[in-house]
């Protein structure tokens, strides 16, 4: 984990309102999900690797790509953002594990609905 207060200032809502957040988060059924979401939220903005989150969740390393690969194909189905743009920043580096960072705003969000 590493904290990146540069993020959290950068990154905003993704183009999502506390709406949405709701709507994804009553449609969110996965328990590694679930915890996924709501742990980076009640770490906001600090940055997990995926590693990190394999050992949050408990869930084998392609056990977890499917579910997050579920995650998108809900957030295409329930709050109309075509592209499966995640409440969560992504970042792929060509040689590194992908990271996650959720802003502060959009964590409260997850957390008060």
């Amino acid at each position: 984990m590493t904290y990146n207060e540069s993020i959290d200032d950068n990154i905003g809502t993704r183009g999502y309102t506390e709406a949405d957040v709701r709507i994804l988060k009553n449609a969110v059924d996965n328990t590694a999900v679930r915890a996924f979401l709501t742990y980076l939220a009640q770490h906001a903005p600090d940055t997990f690797g995926f590693h990190e989150i394999v050992e949050l969740t408990g869930r084998p390393h392609n056990g977890l790509r499917a579910d997050l690969a579920g995650l998108t194909k809900t957030i295409k189905r329930v709050t109309g953002f075509e592209d499966g743009a995640w409440p969560v920043v992504i970042q792929d580096p060509e040689n590194g594990e992908c990271t996650y960072t959720m802003s502060r705003l959009v964590a409260n969000w997850w957390l008060t609905n």
